[in-house]
């Protein structure tokens, strides 16, 4: 999403809080532009339901929620077909996985109100025709996600 990377750009993140309220914080390296910044923020508060729908197309699936955030937002600066498809994931109940440094996207299956993904064989169609002709810049997104978790020690 381009107002993602704008913001990103001039030193901001944008993350989704546990009251379900967007947050902006700014870690950038010197004082942001007020002629640049301002003007960004306003747009985003103005469109801050459509944000946190960009960031966490699925906040009733909670126990990979900060992950997914990490890695919609990293995508969103990297390849908006990878955003995309990534996102597209997510929607259809896709979860992340963060084990011994290691991040997997991996299917949800069981409840359809939950998960559009309809078994095994399902799931095989979704890989082939959407992750896989992305997979090194998936990769790529993955391992910039768990460098900026294992810099910052981030607990998710």
């Amino acid at each position: 999403m381009k107002l993602v990377r704008e913001l990103q750009q001039q030193g901001y993140s944008l993350t989704i809080n546990e009251e379900g309220a967007l947050v902006y914080e700014y870690s950038g390296p010197k004082e942001p532009d007020p002629e640049k910044v301002e003007p960004l923020l306003a747009e985003a508060r103005d469109k801050a339901e459509e944000l946190k729908r960009a960031l966490e197309p699925r906040p009733d699936l909670k126990e990979d929620s900060k992950l997914w955030q990490l890695v919609l937002r990293t995508a969103a600066v990297r390849s908006h077909k990878v955003y995309g498809v990534l996102h597209g994931i997510r929607c259809i109940g896709g979860r992340l996985e963060l084990n011994a440094g290691n991040l997997k996207l991996l299917p949800r299956y069981g409840d359809p109100k939950v998960t559009g993904i309809n078994g095994k064989e399902d799931w095989q169609d979704i890989r082939s025709r959407w992750l896989l002709p992305c997979k090194e810049q998936i990769s790529a997104i993955f391992d910039m996600v768990k460098e900026g978790l294992a810099e910052k020690k981030q607990a998710i």
